[in-house]
């Protein structure tokens, strides 16, 4: 179900702000198998996931929480906080289309894709938007790892998602704390 509230202020606005930042990653399009930005945008679901309906794979969530903090200035307004970006992909195997058997390789491959998103994302920072709206990304400054690139596995088989027709009992999974300013 789409979002139809729209975001605004310094509450919600930087969710939608990290969404577009991440959709323009070329890296993040390829691992979601979007062709754009605005099919990317589609597979980036926040400020949560409703556990009993998850999205389809591949998607990134983004959250906050309250060890995460975020602050406004009173004399300048100036903000700056952090947000959770998660990942659930598919792994890079043969298994689903991919090219590795070895499941090293698919975790080195995947940490290699995880940093090129994070650098896309870094680079992009405050840069204008390639979409001729004159706004600028989102002020990212920087990131820390707080749950390693790995596989998730489920056998649950009333509960496994499909991808390409084929039932997925392994996905990947890592999260970055975000930290931004305005």
């Amino acid at each position: 179900m789409p979002i139809t509230v729209v975001p605004s202020g310094p509450l919600a606005l930087p969710f939608p702000s990290l969404a577009t930042l991440l959709a323009w990653s070329t890296t993040y399009q390829g691992l979601v198998g979007a062709g754009s930005a605005a099919a990317a945008i589609d597979t980036i679901h926040y400020p949560y996931v409703d556990e009993t309906t998850p999205p389809a794979l591949p998607f990134a969530v983004i959250t906050d929480g309250d060890d995460l903090h975020q602050t406004m200035d009173r004399a300048t307004f100036e903000q700056e906080g952090e947000l959770m970006l998660d990942f659930f992909l598919i792994p890079n195997s043969t298994k689903y289309g991919g090219e590795y058997t070895d499941p090293r390789d698919i975790i080195l491959d995947f940490r290699n894709k995880l940093g090129a998103v994070l650098e896309d994302m870094l680079t992009n920072a405050r840069n204008p938007i390639p979409d001729m709206s004159g706004n600028v990304f989102w002020g990212l400054t920087g990131w820390d790892k707080a749950l390693s690139p790995q596989f998730a596995y489920s056998q649950d088989v009333d509960t496994l998602q499909t991808y390409e027709g084929n039932p997925v009992t392994e996905i990947l999974v890592a999260g970055f704390k975000l930290k931004w300013n305005s």
